[in-house]
């Protein structure tokens, strides 16, 4: 059997508070002409989040820039959708007050704990159609892989009951073990079927369960990891000894995302019980193994390797993830500022520093730095950090290697009509693997099914007449420019 060229991408919704409580929605709006040139997505989902998503990558390196790429997008679009909300209010009131932003925070947790306003943070993969996520063959190992990865790639919160940080930012807010929701619901694993490809011959594993990562490293093991056990399984791999059930989730889920030692064992589905390390490292030992007879992508096996070289750190010492996870090194900085200055409130100076370490900031007209996570990350703290050229180029361009990239040239090409030929944008309608695209009085339809193929048919031709002027802009369309 061929290895499936597997394609990823990561959404993050990003949490938005201003003085005002108004949600800034200029946001939307500027980002659907402004940011779809790197063929990401900017929308307002649900409440006063806003969402971004990575556009389709070919590896787990590309997902991993192209997240980073995205805070960028989105505090430059924030940046505006202040500015122009500030300029509405001055002119209808000259003596109004102005509304800044107080937080802007790529987290999946409320840092009071409001467990109903945890985040979106969602990491996708293309699979095989027959990998079908709700039988227990491959419910259970994906679940104890998503319950125990995050005593590495959690995002980490002070647990105010133990007075201690802890891995999973997410875990207090999942609420059941299968579904296909992903708002009221918190699944360990999601259902949802919409592989954004051909349905006949692929599936997209839509996992809503993990944390929003800061850590380059954390975000390279989650997808890397999680895409190995993906292979694993949908090439017959038999890992029913490592699966939790509708009756061992919960518990486990409880002790894997709350245990600072990383040492409380969790009951396994066939009763057994296990170190939530011992099921990572038996995960990566198998990834090994597997890897030696069956080919997987090069990054994959490197990931491998590193995998089981953070088994053996966190063996010795969590502290020694302090340059890979961002729980441990979100604890070293609280570490050291309490080191410098007791505190008498030290729940809610606890809470500061994890908030602060998540800001995306600085947002234009305010006070607010940027975090301490970002800082860290920008000053080469974490290791596997992309270099600013890698990420400079993400901001602005699509990837090379999948559908997003002819889907990038036609927003470019359309993007510079638009500035020749002022006025409306020109009428298009944008999905995951489809463009509408208005030719004159008719609606063209563009599709391709395989994300990993880099052509749309015959829409290079349109491309080709938009850019030279044979083909002119239509004059007025019910339909502007948006996406699915």
């Amino acid at each position: 059997m061929l290895r499936l060229d597997r394609v990823y991408g990561l959404e993050n919704e990003y949490q938005v508070t201003t003085r005002s409580k108004q949600y800034p929605h200029e946001v939307e709006s500027y980002s659907r002409f402004r940011h779809a040139l790197n063929t990401g997505r900017l929308y307002t989902d649900v409440g006063p989040l806003l969402e971004y998503a990575t556009p389709v990558c070919a590896s787990v390196e590309e997902a991993v820039v192209y997240d980073i790429a995205g805070e960028y997008i989105a505090l430059d679009a924030l940046n505006f959708a202040m500015q122009r909300e500030n300029e509405k209010r001055r002119s209808a009131d000259p003596q109004s007050e102005l509304d800044e932003v107080l937080h802007f925070s790529k987290r999946a947790n409320d840092v009071r704990d409001r467990l109903h306003l945890a985040c979106g943070i969602h990491d996708n993969y293309l699979t095989r159609r027959w990998l079908n996520p709700a039988l227990p063959q491959v419910s259970g190992p994906l679940a104890l892989q998503n319950v125990t990865r995050n005593i590495y790639v959690g995002g980490g919160r002070y647990d105010s009951k133990q007075r201690a940080w802890v891995p999973s930012q997410k875990a207090p807010s999942i609420t059941d073990f299968m579904s296909i929701h992903t708002t009221h619901i918190k699944p360990v694993v999601n259902l949802r079927d919409e592989p954004l490809a051909d349905p006949e011959r692929y599936r997209r594993f839509h996992n809503t369960y993990g944390d929003a990562t800061i850590s380059p490293w954390a975000t390279r093991l989650k997808l890397g990891a999680t895409s190995v056990i993906l292979y694993m399984l949908e090439a017959g791999e038999d890992l029913s000894d490592l699966s939790l059930d509708e009756k061992s989730w919960y518990e486990a889920n409880t002790i894997a995302g709350s245990d600072p030692t990383l040492k409380r064992p969790i009951r396994l589905a066939n009763g057994k019980t296990i170190r939530p390390l011992d099921a990572q490292m038996e995960f990566a030992m198998r990834g090994k193994a597997f890897s030696k007879r069956h080919p997987l992508p090069l990054e994959l096996i490197r990931i491998i390797d590193v995998w089981l070289e953070a088994g053996a750190d966190a063996e010795q010492d969590p502290q020694k993830l302090e340059r890979k996870s961002d729980w441990v090194a979100k604890r070293k900085v609280a570490d050291s500022k309490r080191a410098k200055d007791p505190w008498k409130d030290e729940v809610n100076q606890m809470r500061t520093i994890d908030l602060e370490y998540t800001n995306v900031g600085p947002v234009h007209g305010t006070d607010m730095a940027t975090g301490t996570g970002f800082f860290l990350r920008d000053r080469g703290y974490f290791d596997w950090s992309p270099s600013k050229e890698a990420i400079e180029h993400a901001i602005h361009f699509p990837p090379e290697r999948t559908t997003a990239h002819m889907l990038g040239k036609f927003l470019r090409v359309i993007a510079e009509a638009d500035r020749r030929l002022p006025g409306k944008p020109w009428p298009a309608w944008v999905g995951w693997g489809y463009i509408d695209v208005k030719i004159g009085e008719t609606w063209r339809h563009f599709s391709q099914s395989n994300p990993r193929k880099t052509n749309y048919p015959g829409l290079e031709e349109v491309i080709a007449g938009i850019e030279d002027g044979s083909i002119p802009k239509p004059k007025y369309s019910e339909r502007p420019f948006s996406w699915e």
